[in-house]
């Protein structure tokens, strides 16, 4: 993704029709420093497909909102 262009459309098509071939592990770690943006396209893929909230893991969705509620406590 870029900040000029949203794919989000399309990471979500991907997510639906790819999600057990995606190394969530190796995504988080790729994305690390944009965190928040994998977030944001995991929530807006919920959103879409709220039947297929599932192909999505628990754990990550629990590691990224963690880190965006530690973020929130730090001073502005």
């Amino acid at each position: 993704q870029d900040r000029g262009r949203h794919d989000g459309a399309d990471i979500a098509h991907t997510i639906l029709k790819a999600q057990d071939q995606i190394d969530w592990h190796r995504l988080l770690s790729y994305l690390e420093v944009h965190w928040e943006v994998l977030l944001m396209q995991l929530l807006n893929f919920r959103w879409i497909y709220p039947s297929e909230r599932d192909h999505i893991p628990a754990w990550l969705l629990d590691e990224l909102l963690d880190r965006l509620a530690k973020q929130r406590e730090l001073p502005a």
